[in-house]
């Protein structure tokens, strides 16, 4: 094999080689930014007890709530009553005292949520 048809292979290696690292970069790049595109607010999740919250700022008592969603769940035994509301860009945890059972646990989502 001649050293002129060597580098000619190498070249080409070489070349589709870039051209693929630079094509799963870019896929990459889109992946990463379409996924953060919707998550403004995700660097400011917390977690209390059993509650992962959207929001590090708490509701306001009695707070006006457009649109969000409130759960319970349980830790240590215990009911959790957790809430976000997206309106208003706050979220709220507090424990309920009442001892943990499945048919106790629930979820409301939608318009006009009830603030703890």
């Amino acid at each position: 094999m001649s050293a002129k048809k060597i580098a000619e292979m190498m070249a080409e290696q070489i070349s589709r080689r870039t051209f693929l690292l630079r094509i799963t970069g870019a896929a990459f790049g889109l992946v990463l930014g379409l996924v953060g595109l919707d998550t403004p607010s995700a660097k400011a999740w917390r977690q209390v007890a059993c509650c992962n919250l959207q929001y590090d700022t708490d509701c306001p008592p009695g707070c006006e709530c457009a649109s969000g969603w409130a759960w319970t769940c349980c830790h240590n035994g215990q009911i959790w009553h957790c809430f976000e509301c997206y309106s208003s860009e706050c979220s709220q945890a507090s424990n309920t005292y009442r001892a943990c059972t499945s048919s106790a646990l629930s979820v409301e989502v939608g318009p006009n949520v009830t603030c703890p």
